[in-house]
């Protein structure tokens, strides 16, 4: 099985006049077939980073360190703008583990990851990523924003390795992947790959579960927009990573240029995957 032919003229047709860069990675879980355009390219993840931070929680975890369960008080130094509802809290709010790592992906907010980078571990967290061979996947420093350089880096072809290691259980352990998929099959933020597909495969009505079920993690910052996730359908699954950078519209808008463009690339290789496949 492979992408459809016609999926490379279709990413390109879209991109056309884009004032970034875009980058992709897909693979068919299947049989391993891949989609790629400059996947190696090396750029700022964003929010996306929040994805490894989970995966070092789960080894702290696994090992003993902490509990899944633990309660802990957030410290309020590390109040930060930007996404999440924590930072709208009083200071002295108190949370499980669990309640931080699932706010940190389905609504990214800042304060519970600046609190899970402090339990984790910056080291720890570049340390999980080097032992799977992931060599530009780093998280860089915390959610600070007068704090100068990248949030994190990672490439469409390793942060879509980091996902498929979670869709196969290989990447903590059984229970641990388990968790993380739950978690990342709840994002909200997640309209760059689910934007314009077809509303019937994605919508929950009549009490039956969607089709087509989008687990991934988002992230932007100006000019950068991401997302990578997992995607399970009828016909097979499949990973994809979506980067870009250096895009010239700031806005936080729906309509940012490059959220215009990724939902169009998720619509073709969603497309390609089930004409290839069929």
């Amino acid at each position: 099985m492979a992408f459809a032919a016609w999926l490379e003229e279709a990413v390109a047709r879209a991109a056309a006049g884009f004032s970034g860069h875009l980058a992709v990675f897909a693979r068919d879980l299947r049989d391993g077939d891949t989609f790629e355009l400059d996947a190696d390219h090396v750029g700022e993840t964003a929010s996306v980073i929040k994805v490894p931070i989970l995966v070092a929680l789960w080894e702290a975890v696994e090992a003993g360190r902490m509990g899944w369960h633990d309660m802990v008080r957030v410290n309020p130094a590390n109040r930060t703008t930007g996404s999440g509802v924590i930072a709208d809290l009083e200071d002295g709010v108190q949370l499980r583990i669990c309640d931080l790592a699932t706010l940190m992906i389905v609504v990214s907010d800042n304060v519970a990851t600046n609190e899970l980078i402090d339990r984790v571990g910056q080291e720890a967290v570049n340390r999980a990523m080097e032992r799977r061979g992931l060599r530009a996947t780093r998280l860089h420093k915390k959610l600070f924003w007068d704090i100068p350089g990248p949030l994190g880096t990672t490439s469409p072809r390793e942060i879509a390795s980091l996902m498929e290691s979670i869709y196969r259980r290989r990447c903590v352990s059984p229970r641990a992947d388990e968790t993380m998929l739950a978690i990342l099959d709840r994002q909200h933020y997640n309209s760059a790959l689910t934007r314009l597909l077809p509303y019937p495969l994605i919508a929950e009505e009549g009490g039956r579960p969607p089709a087509v079920l989008v687990a991934s993690k988002s992230g932007s910052l100006d000019g950068v927009r991401n997302d990578a996730g997992i995607v399970r359908t009828p016909w097979g699954d499949y990973v994809v990573a979506l980067m870009t950078d250096g895009a010239l519209d700031p806005r936080y808008h729906p309509d940012n240029e490059a959220m215009l463009l990724l939902p169009r690339i998720s619509r073709a290789i969603l497309e390609a995957f089930r004409e290839g496949g069929a």
